[in-house]
């Protein structure tokens, strides 16, 4: 009778603890954090097509660097921008554009990034986990997907470049706005040390003269794209574009590789909607290419 209900007694705990196990696991399966997707806040397929349709016999170059506008009024300045990439070595895109938001705050913080997959109308765009992870070995670089959810300097160019560089993968930075310019120049020079230059397109996002007329933009812009050759961290407080930190890291990118600087294009915001001749926002698109 002792022996029946033991047996009794063991098989009841061995239940009890199955269900303790099982219910464990359902526990710990269901609170799993789920991967978070981020995505552009454009996303009707027509207008990339339609504007990447306008650039289809752009000749492409071996780019290491590309200089675009982050405003989707210059959808077709940004098209005829990556269409010029030549894809078919490059594994990976980093996308550098200004904190326009203030969203990095606090001291000893001067860069963000995100390891999140992006959504794009062509598809999903992954981030390259691997130099992510090293650039976080960075000071003052730190991880934080939110400020990405309202960055357009980031991801109003990421379907762009998923669109005409399918095949790689993306380094998203976000840089704040201080003028500690050799901080980022020095970081520029450190990253170009960590990637493969040739597998590597470097992509500053940045608009150039901002609330002025349009004479004006043309002389600034003339002065600026007469700089952007020198690369010297001197000239970088002399351009006049709304993320001078993010020029601080392309020079300091390629301080090491002799290049020549290409022009796509130069347009402002009256050139594209006839609006406001006295207030424009004006566009850059160009290229960092080896030196032959």
């Amino acid at each position: 009778m002792n022996f029946t209900k033991t047996k009794i007694f063991f098989a009841f705990v061995s239940i009890i603890l199955f269900v303790a196990i099982l219910f464990n696991r359902t526990t710990v399966k269901n609170t799993k954090p789920q991967s978070e997707f981020l995505e552009s806040y454009f996303i009707n397929v027509n207008d990339y097509e339609d504007s990447f349709a306008k650039s289809k016999e752009v000749s492409k170059s071996k780019v290491l660097a590309a200089i675009t506008s982050h405003h989707f009024l210059a959808k077709d300045l940004i098209a005829q921008t990556f269409s010029g990439i030549d894809p078919t070595q490059l594994k990976t895109v980093i996308i550098i554009s200004p904190d326009h938001f203030k969203q990095i705050t606090g001291t000893g913080v001067n860069v963000q990034t995100t390891n999140n997959t992006w959504q794009t109308p062509f598809g999903e765009m992954e981030s390259e986990g691997k130099l992510i992870d090293r650039i976080l070995g960075e000071k003052r670089v730190v991880l934080d997907m939110n400020t990405f959810r309202s960055e357009h300097g980031i991801y109003t160019l990421i379907p762009f470049a998923k669109k005409s560089l399918p095949q790689t993968k993306v380094v998203p930075l976000v840089l704040r706005q201080n003028n500690d310019y050799k901080y980022f120049y020095e970081l520029g020079e450190r990253v170009s040390r960590m990637v493969n230059l040739n597998q590597t397109a470097l992509i500053i996002s940045s608009d150039f003269s901002h609330y002025t007329s349009v004479e004006n933009a043309k002389l600034n812009d003339q002065k600026s794209i007469d700089l952007l050759p020198s690369k010297r961290l001197e000239d970088v407080g002399l351009i006049t574009n709304d993320c001078k930190q993010c020029t601080a890291f392309l020079f300091g990118y390629l301080k090491n590789t002799n290049t020549d600087f290409k022009l796509v294009s130069n347009l402002n915001s009256f050139d594209i909607s006839g609006k406001e001749s006295e207030n424009v926002t004006s566009y850059v698109g160009g290229y960092f290419v080896g030196k032959q």
